[in-house]
């Protein structure tokens, strides 16, 4: 028996043209409704299902309503891209339809294409593929019988509201571009070539709201875009291209061309940078390279002025640094500037072994000669005191004052009077002489020591260091009991 699905409406437009404002609830051969090309997809959000509702009426070829009060019969539907069936590929499923059953009343039947309580095969099919797409649907009276396939292929339209999808609302994932979405986006973006925008935000013409914005949920404005094209990050209104409200971490470089303010003053940066030169500004905020010691004048210095007068300032004419003072006579120049002001202080570092200070000579390779260590040694000429004052060559004394020693002083090689000098003013040892080795000695003469004498020019003043007597003229104590005694030098000579 051939079988005839027709399309109610064509039926009806045939026999009746004035019933054309039926169209919305009449029979019709496909009735199918499209949330959108997005709520059509396989992924589609809860409460937009994948079905498609076909209702169809169906004949025999002399035009006979089957199924009378009602018949079960068995139907196969399939996707494909052409209407002919001699031609086409079919689209879904991917392997051949499974059978369903509808009850035919009166030729008329319905089924919800997709829906598992109606037909065995869900409905996969990604619809924004393609706009052209055409169903196929095969009927047999019997499950285990010949299919035999309906001619044409209906298409596969949409509703006109469908179309007309300006806005969407949804509460599931929804993706453009993709059919996998980010696994924790709501909305995803993606190109669908190398040459495709994702997005593209346009405003309307004369627009003056935001074009953009990101906000918390209590409405607080994390990102927006002006329509003036003003981007503001914690600020809701941007006054520059990028505006931000709070602090901003650089980990890479910060490119700066033009003016730069701080605090409201305007810097004004080179259009160069030359190896070996220094930044320097002028009073109108001019930042400019210029060589080192070659020159710069007044507005070439570098000054820091802070708000209680202090200030410090590197001369480059000079090369001199000066702190507390303009005219710096030495490389660093330190000047206290009140008599209650301590000039420098040098802090060591807690538990420091480093040398607080090191001094060099002036040798084409500089050696180090002197230091201040951390345990507050002094030493001149060696780089390792082991006293308070270390002194690894000569030592002289001199000057108008009295020079006084309180305590010990220890001389480790010969104490000599050529090599200390004790002129012009009083010396004094208060707790006397202590020469450990070698001799004290008067224009290179031994005095003391092991000869325990004292010699002038073969004259000898003679101390015993046995009965503590002075002997003056020999060296030979003999038969001397006295504390002092005199001895002639010659049978000539007058005592």
């Amino acid at each position: 028996m051939k079988h005839r699905c027709e399309i109610f409406l064509e039926k009806l437009f045939k026999s009746a043209p004035f019933f054309m404002w039926a169209l919305g609830i009449f029979f019709f051969a496909i009735m199918f409704s499209v949330f959108g090309f997005i709520s059509l997809k396989a992924e589609a959000a809860p409460g937009v299902p994948n079905v498609i509702s076909y209702q169809g009426r169906l004949t025999d070829s002399n035009d006979s309503l089957l199924g009378g009060v009602g018949t079960k019969f068995f139907f196969k539907f399939s996707i494909w891209d052409a209407s002919d069936i001699a031609t086409g590929t079919r689209l879904w499923p991917s392997s051949p339809p499974g059978t369903a059953s509808s009850t035919v009343k009166e030729g008329v039947f319905t089924v919800d294409i997709g829906d598992p309580a109606d037909t065995p095969d869900l409905l996969t099919f990604n619809f924004k593929d393609s706009d052209t797409v055409y169903l196929q649907v095969e009927v047999s009276s019997t499950e285990a019988g010949t299919f035999e396939t309906l001619d044409p292929r209906q298409r596969i339209t949409s509703s006109g509201y469908a179309i007309n999808a300006s806005t969407v609302l949804g509460i599931g994932q929804s993706a453009i571009g993709t059919t996998t979405p980010v696994s924790d986006a709501t909305l995803t973006v993606e190109a669908t070539s190398t040459s495709v925008i994702p997005l593209v935000v346009r405003g309307f013409l004369g627009q003056v709201a935001d074009l953009f914005r990101i906000i918390t949920s209590a409405g607080a404005q994390l990102f927006t875009f002006t329509s003036g094209g003003f981007f503001g990050i914690g600020t809701s209104t941007p006054s520059e291209a990028l505006s931000v409200e709070g602090s901003v971490f650089i980990s890479g470089n910060l490119i700066a061309t033009g003016t730069t303010r701080f605090n409201s003053n305007t810097y004004t940066w080179p259009t160069s940078i030359v190896d070996g030169n220094f930044l320097q500004t002028d009073s109108s905020g001019n930042l400019t390279w210029a060589v080192a010691g070659g020159g710069g004048g007044g507005a070439g210095n570098w000054v820091f002025v802070d708000s209680q007068g202090g200030y410090i300032r590197l001369a480059t004419t000079t090369n001199r640094a000066g702190i507390g003072t303009t005219t710096p006579y030495a490389k660093l120049s330190i000047d206290s500037g009140a008599v209650a002001t301590t000039t420098l202080a040098l802090r060591p570092f807690t538990s420091q072994t480093a040398n607080i200070i090191d001094i060099y000579d002036t040798s084409a390779t500089p050696v180090l000669t002197s230091v201040f260590t951390s345990a507050n040694f002094l030493g001149i000429g060696t780089t390792s005191p082991t006293e308070q004052l270390s002194v690894a060559n000569l030592l002289y004394v001199g000057g108008s004052g009295t020079s006084t020693f309180e305590n010990n002083l220890e001389a480790l090689g010969d104490f000599a009077a050529n090599q200390i000098f004790l002129g012009g003013a009083t010396s004094t040892a208060a707790n006397g002489w202590d020469i450990t080795s070698g001799c004290f000695a008067i224009n290179g003469a031994c005095v003391g020591g092991a000869a325990s004498e004292w010699t002038d020019g073969g004259n000898f003043l003679n101390p015993n260091e046995v009965n503590d007597s002075i002997l003056i003229g020999s060296s030979d104590f003999a038969g001397i009991n006295a504390l002092f005694a005199l001895r002639a030098t010659s049978t000539t000579g007058t005592i």
